[in-house]
């Protein structure tokens, strides 16, 4: 994963799907939702989310998250003549 964006880069059009490391149990997470949780800032990135994410079977902090694009936005410039 990239260490470029933010949690605040993910705010639109993006859902996480985020898989425990531990039992292998997988769960969906929006950004925005994660940005109200207590301890969460959006200057963290992916990598550090990952490391203070609590899987809610086992609630250990061993996750792994992938991004998913609901809102997908095509920027169509030109056409054909």
């Amino acid at each position: 994963m990239t260490k470029d964006l933010q949690l605040r880069d993910y705010e639109e059009g993006y859902r996480f799907r985020v898989l425990c490391r531990t039992c292998r149990y997988g769960w969906n997470e929006e950004p925005a939702g994660l940005l109200t949780r207590k301890g969460l800032r959006k200057t963290l990135y992916l990598e550090e989310l990952e490391a203070k994410l609590c899987c809610p079977r086992c609630r250990r902090t061993s996750t792994k998250i992938t991004p998913i694009i609901i809102k997908p936005q095509h920027h169509f410039v030109g056409g054909m003549a």
